[in-house]
């Protein structure tokens, strides 16, 4: 048997007429054969040369090579690493133009996947104040190249974390902790496979920073990495490794401040392993967006699955409903309950239950609960059949339904408009320069 390593073919490469753009923010062009092309980083109009990263029967994936021909104006990005890092998509179109974009893949979307017509009442989409820095939260990958660590996104089409000594969306508390984290690895020893994903969270006024580190073994010196990091970053007040066995150095919550509530500012506990929203300047347009849609009247009662902290049932509450949260996470039922009190709040105001969407929805429709509205804020995988089954029978006066994946929302308001009528989907940039578009929908009862 020969011992010479036989070097893998390199992947295809195609030239492509793109067609329009799709959910995903992909370039869709067809070949002569009827095979589809879905291709990152093109524009409708565009001429590129493209190199497939997946196949299959019908269609191939790939990704931007060379434009031979723009088909739309484009910017010169701002960030050098934008061309090879796989984290943005729009940093090279207008502003305008990428909100425009989002709107109308929003719209594919619901058509293609949802089965609504072109009648759909899509509204524009509403656009973040700060469209660089604005990333508060951040899932970072992690490698050893050449005894440097690196921390960062995945280049285009690979997973190799790709080089970078700044990033344009991150806050810049999280960016710097990135780099402050690259350095104080170094030397120390760890195997590529120790650690292999982290997070970064950090408050919206950059006084709070907590890294919540997971891998295959639990480094024995973690504790030194986290005082010299501090040093680069003082507002570093968190250190948690959360694979196997937990371990907590400083404080593993952050509290974040909502200003400009009705009755005054609200304040959030969030522990690591708690969600709260990515966009640092998106806050009170997002809750004034909701408590809208939601149109909370007097003594109302409002359910809020997958509530999380409390996040929007606070400011339900706050407007005088009364609120059942629903929330799986333990942890963030903790923060919830925290929450409430610290905001001058009765557990009769605002209750928990810590269970998932199905489970409470069930507990609440044998108790004989019926509410005005119910508001769902569920992770990219939307809702189960079960939770929607449920939230039809609990016949509320309105859904609304915030997500974060538009894919999975398209075939959730295909089964509620069984008894709903779809009244305006909105699209929010909740995330600049990328792919990734917030979208709040609005039902009422036929």
């Amino acid at each position: 048997m020969s011992k010479h390593k036989i070097a893998a073919a390199a992947p295809p490469e195609v030239e492509l007429e793109i067609e329009k753009l799709v959910y995903g923010a992909y370039g869709l062009a067809r070949a002569a054969d009827g095979k589809v092309y879905f291709i990152e980083g093109a524009l409708p109009g565009d001429r590129v040369r493209a190199r497939l990263s997946r196949s299959r029967k019908d269609w191939d994936r790939g990704w931007v090579l060379e434009r031979r021909h723009d088909g739309e104006p484009r910017n010169v990005p701002p960030c050098p690493f934008f061309m090879s890092c796989g984290g943005c998509t729009f940093q090279d179109v207008p502003l305008a133009r990428s909100l425009e974009l989002k709107r109308e893949m929003v719209a594919e979307v619901l058509q293609r996947l949802g089965g609504f017509d072109s009648a759909l009442n899509v509204l524009p989409t509403v656009p973040c104040p700060a469209p660089y820095r604005y990333r508060r939260r951040a899932q970072l990958k992690a490698t050893v190249r050449e005894d440097r660590w690196l921390l960062g996104f995945f280049r285009r089409g690979t997973h190799h974390v790709v080089e970078a000594d700044r990033c344009e969306v991150l806050l810049p508390t999280v960016d710097q902790t990135r780099l402050a984290l690259m350095a104080a690895f170094a030397g120390r020893g760890f195997g590529r496979h120790d650690i292999t994903h982290l997070r970064v969270n950090a408050t919206a006024a950059g006084t709070g920073v907590q890294v919540v580190l997971s891998g295959n073994i639990l480094p024995p010196d973690l504790e030194p990495v986290f005082a010299q990091a501090r040093e680069r970053v003082p507002a570093l007040s968190g250190f948690v490794w959360e694979s196997y066995e937990q371990k907590q150095w400083g404080d593993p919550t952050l509290e974040e401040i909502v200003p400009r509530q009705p009755g005054g500012e609200l304040r959030y506990r969030i522990g690591f392993a708690s969600f709260f929203q990515v966009n640092a300047y998106m806050d009170e347009i997002l809750f004034d967006l909701v408590s809208q849609a939601v149109a909370v009247r007097g003594d109302d009662l409002i359910f809020d699955l997958y509530s999380g902290v409390g996040t929007f049932s606070l400011r339900f509450a706050r407007e005088g409903a009364r609120v059942v949260s629903v929330e799986g996470n333990q942890m963030s039922v903790a923060d919830a309950r925290a929450n409430v009190a610290a905001n001058g709040l009765s557990e009769e105001r605002v209750r928990q239950v810590c269970a998932d969407a199905e489970a409470g929805m069930a507990q609440l429709c044998r108790a004989g609960l019926t509410p005005r509205a119910i508001f769902l804020d569920p992770s990219r995988a939307g809702a189960s059949t079960a939770a929607r089954d449920l939230i039809l029978a609990a016949r509320p006066e309105r859904i609304v339904y915030l997500s974060c994946n538009a894919a999975t929302l398209a075939r959730d308001l295909r089964h509620l408009t069984s008894a709903y009528q779809l009244e305006r989907v909105t699209p929010i940039d909740l995330f600049p320069q990328t792919a990734h578009v917030e979208v709040l929908a609005e039902l009422s009862k036929k």
